[in-house]
């Protein structure tokens, strides 16, 4: 757990945060002072963490996010203090602590000014947690947290709504855990669908995320769009794309098996041939 705990924000404040996504679209370095009254209880958050021991490392996170605040310490340490908080309160299932410091840190980002990709970002992050603690229901509902904030999607925030869709139809269609013994079907070929000229021509950009099955042959069925955007422009050439493909099959205690409902998303992007995940 301590490996994946505080992916998010752990860390950050140490000297210099690279940011990839504010209001300036810019990479840009924040500088973040550390007053020994942040730094102690956070060291103390970070050791127990060390020690496998989450609950205390909560309470102590509580108290370098209370020493930020009355500091008057800046967003951003205030924005990484409340993530910790969030994150350590979901690994120890105090959810309502957790979704409190979750809005918290949302807030702190919309006060600095943060455009909507980077706010809906944190639940997202959010939403691994919760999955990952085995609980879809708490992880989609944040996610549809996620895509409130973004609206209807654009060529501005598709990629994010791309990232949170595909996200939210695996939980919907795989929320538990494989059974024990049991191999999931490999790719043995799998091109790329084309961009389009006309899509290219006239600067659209977006995805497709694609369901279908896999026999006990390896070979691809029942293709079919599950989420898309702009609907119906890149459909065609992704149902005809995975048509095409092949799989080693999944196996049960050695035996070849169907597997159904496996999900790939294309990214139509106008600097390169769309990725598939």
């Amino acid at each position: 757990m301590k490996k994946l705990c505080l992916v998010f924000l752990l860390g950050l404040w140490l000297s210099q945060v690279p940011v990839a996504a504010q209001s300036t679209g810019e990479p840009q370095t924040i500088e973040i002072p550390a007053p020994s009254s942040v730094a102690r209880p956070y060291r103390a958050a970070q050791a127990a963490l060390d020690a496998d021991d989450p609950e205390t490392a909560l309470t102590f996170a509580q108290r370098a996010l209370a020493a930020a605040q009355e500091e008057g310490a800046g967003v951003d340490m205030i924005a990484i203090m409340s993530g910790m908080v969030a994150e350590l309160a979901d690994y120890t299932d105090q959810t309502e602590l957790a979704e409190m410091h979750w809005s918290l840190t949302e807030d702190v980002y919309r006060s600095a000014g943060w455009d909507d990709g980077a706010v809906s970002s944190i639940w997202g992050h959010s939403a691994s947690i919760a999955a990952y603690t085995n609980r879809p229901g708490l992880a989609r509902t944040r996610l549809a947290r996620g895509l409130e904030i973004l609206g209807e999607p654009n060529q501005e925030n598709w990629r994010y709504i791309a990232e949170i869709r595909h996200f939210d139809l695996r939980l919907a269609l795989r929320p538990g855990e494989p059974p024990e013994g049991y191999e999931p079907a490999e790719p043995a070929f799998r091109p790329t669908p084309p961009f389009g000229a006309t899509a290219a021509r006239a600067g659209v950009e977006g995805y497709v995320i694609v369901r279908f099955d896999v026999d006990e042959a390896g070979d691809v069925e029942n293709v079919e769009i599950a989420d898309a955007y702009p609907e119906g422009v890149f459909d065609t050439p992704s149902i005809s794309t995975v048509s095409e493909w092949r799989y080693r099959p999944a196996r049960q205690t050695g035996q070849a098996v169907r597997e159904e409902d496996l999900l790939v998303r294309f990214d139509f992007q106008l600097a390169g041939r769309p990725e598939g995940e």
